[in-house]
C-alpha cells in the first residue's frame, strides 16, 4: 500500500476512476490484448491500476470485431460483464450498466452490477457491498481447514467534469497456510496490509483505499491523489 500522487498525461476523460488492482477485468484485458497480437496505444496494461474509460473503449472495440477475433462464448460473457461493471464510461451517456429484470423495491440493484446506481444531472454514484468467504484445506497439519473472510463496502463516482473518486473499506480475517503464518510471525507483517491483530486462529486487519482524480488540463493531464496499490511493469512480481 502506498500513497499515490501522480500526473497522467494522455488523451483521456476529464476525470478518471480505475479498475481495482488485480481484478478479473484486468486479467480479461490482458488475455484479449495478448490474443490480438498487438499492444494497444491507449490501454497501458503495464501501469496498474488501469483506467476504466480506457478499458471500456478497448473492450467496445474488441466487441465490435468479436466474430473476427476467434473468441469464445466465455470471452463474450466476460467482455459484456466487464463493460457493464464500468458502464458509466460507455459513450455517449454512460448507460452501459445492464438493467436488472427484478430490482429490489425499484431502488436496489436497478442495474445488475450495482447495489445502488445513480446516474443523473452529470452526477454518477455507485455503492456496492464487499463480501467474501474462502475455505482452504492444508494437508497434514493439526488444523487443516482454514477460513478467510472479507466484509466491507465501496463507493465510486464522478461529478460532471470536476472529479472522479473511489473509496473502499474492508474488515479482513485470514487464517493463512502454515508457511505464510511462519513468514508473518517472523517478519511481524502481512503482505498488502498495515497494522493487524491476532484473532482466534488467524489475523484481523482493516484495509482502507481511496483516491480523488481531478483534471488539470482537460482531456490531457489529470492529477490523482490517494492511498492504494500501484504497479509498473509487465508480468508478475
Amino acid at each position: 500500500m502506498i500513497l499515490i500522487c501522480c500526473f497522467t498525461a494522455c488523451k483521456a476523460w476529464s476525470q478518471e476512476t480505475y479498475l481495482p488492482f488485480g481484478s478479473d477485468e484486468h486479467r480479461l484485458l490482458d488475455r484479449l490484448e495478448t490474443r490480438s497480437g498487438t499492444l494497444s496505444n491507449s490501454l497501458f496494461l503495464n501501469t496498474q491500476p488501469v483506467s476504466r474509460s480506457a478499458a471500456v473503449d478497448y473492450l467496445t472495440t474488441v466487441k465490435s470485431n468479436f466474430y473476427y477475433a476467434g473468441l469464445t462464448n466465455v470471452d463474450a460473457y466476460n467482455l459484456n460483464r466487464a463493460v457493464s461493471i464500468s458502464g458509466e464510461w460507455v459513450k455517449p451517456h454512460g448507460l452501459g450498466a445492464t438493467p436488472s429484470k427484478h430490482p429490489v423495491f425499484n431502488t436496489f440493484y436497478t442495474r445488475q452490477p450495482d447495489f445502488i446506481n445513480v446516474n443523473k444531472n452529470d452526477f454518477y454514484l455507485v455503492i456496492n457491498p464487499i463480501l467474501s468467504v474462502q475455505g482452504i484445506f492444508e494437508k497434514d497439519k493439526p488444523r487443516n481447514f482454514l477460513v478467510n473472510s472479507t466484509q466491507g463496502a465501496e463507493i465510486r463516482g464522478r461529478v460532471k467534469d470536476y472529479a472522479g473518486f473511489y473509496f473502499s473499506i474492508t474488515n479482513n480475517y485470514e487464517e493463512p497456510p502454515s508457511y505464510v503464518s511462519d513468514w508473518i510471525n517472523r517478519n511481524h507483517a502481512i503482505p498488502g496490509a498495515g497494522k493487524y491483530n491476532l484473532s482466534g486462529n488467524g489475523y484481523q486487519y482493516l484495509k482502507i483505499r481511496g483516491y480523488v482524480d481531478v483534471p488539470l488540463i482537460k482531456n490531457n493531464v489529470s492529477l490523482s491523489l490517494g492511498y492504494d496499490q500501484h504497479f509498473i511493469g509487465d508480468g508478475y512480481r
